[in-house]
């Protein structure tokens, strides 16, 4: 596994030395930091912008590609790549977990004076306030995040995937520290531009994959907010008919054409797959629920008494309606 991150990672650097990281998600793209992105130092716009493998299977050639997506608000560029890959180079799988405190993680960067990079180690932790993903480095000796590891994947050894990018340090060095963009935001960013590329292979078809299989998620989570709220009334009843009526047409359909056409998915994918499969199950579990509290006037905004059984009726209606909607995964 250390080799396919070894051969997925791109070096970004200003002038003569390096001073960020990237990485390859599909055949065409790499991301890193917006930040790292402006620290390269380009005059004319023109400009091809140039990066390298940093375990480059025999050669350090700088390749070059172009920005075709910025984002400072959630730090994060999407570069364009020009050149053809060389031989080897593996795409990263981004997986989207939300239980990852304690889960061992592994980085790459380019500290100040160590131009060919150095090896860091931690535990991952939960995201702050600012939905960042906290990372720590549980030991007194060796390397830690700091400087130079921006734009980096997070390795998650346990999910042998990337499940964010490094976007900060701490300002307290002793803290060994960082913060990194998490995976449900590098794959809504990345959602943007994968319309521009249609699966040719099953590579990029694991990307658009996971993309689809987030934002399907998503919006499974809520609508069952909207259930799991007390009272319910006819209008949210209404907003989660059309957020199933989203789902189904802009990302289920995908999901199975994708699904059925790709002949070698990653383990990744098909634990997207698992983690969809479950969102849709607890929706089901809720409706059950909600069904139950119908019918004994519990958890429903009431209106006059005469009106009651007309607007249990309407309700129940909407509900059994979006369970006949909701996908089957199997």
């Amino acid at each position: 596994m250390a080799n396919r991150l070894k051969s997925g990672m791109i070096g970004i650097s200003s002038r003569k030395d390096p001073i960020g990281v990237g990485f390859v998600i599909s055949d065409h793209l790499a991301i890193t930091c917006d930040h790292v992105v402006r620290s390269v130092k380009i005059e004319d716009p023109a400009q091809k912008f140039p990066f390298f493998f940093p375990f480059d299977h025999g050669s350090k050639n700088v390749l070059s590609g172009r920005i075709i997506l910025q984002d400072p608000e959630a730090d994060i560029a999407i570069i364009e790549i020009s050149d053809p890959l060389p031989s080897g180079v593996t795409k990263l799988s981004i997986i989207n977990q939300t239980e990852l405190w304690g889960h061992k993680f592994r980085a790459f960067g380019f500290p100040r004076g160590y131009p060919d990079g150095v090896w860091a180690d931690g535990e991952l932790r939960d995201q702050n306030a600012a939905q960042l993903l906290q990372i720590i480095d549980v030991k007194n000796v060796g390397y830690s995040v700091c400087q130079g590891f921006s734009g980096g994947p997070v390795w998650d050894d346990n999910l042998t995937s990337v499940v964010g990018m490094i976007t900060a340090v701490d300002k307290i060095q002793d803290h060994r520290s960082a913060f990194c963009v998490p995976a449900g935001m590098l794959l809504r960013v990345i959602s943007k531009v994968i319309p521009l590329y249609k699966p040719n292979n099953d590579t990029s078809s694991n990307l658009e994959l996971t993309v689809h299989s987030q934002a399907a998620t998503n919006i499974l989570n809520q609508v069952l907010t909207l259930f799991s709220e007390s009272p319910v009334f006819p209008s949210e009843c209404r907003l989660a008919k059309e957020k199933i009526d989203s789902l189904w047409s802009n990302h289920i359909t995908a999901i199975f054409l994708i699904l059925n056409k790709s002949t070698n998915l990653s383990k990744d994918l098909l634990v997207m797959r698992e983690t969809l499969r479950a969102s849709i199950d607890s929706i089901h579990i809720e409706i059950s629920d909600l069904l139950k509290r119908l019918d004994s006037f519990e958890g429903i905004a009431l209106v006059d008494g005469a009106q009651t059984d007309k607007l249990r009726r309407n309700i129940r209606s909407q509900i059994l309606d979006i369970k006949s909607h909701l996908p089957n995964i199997e």
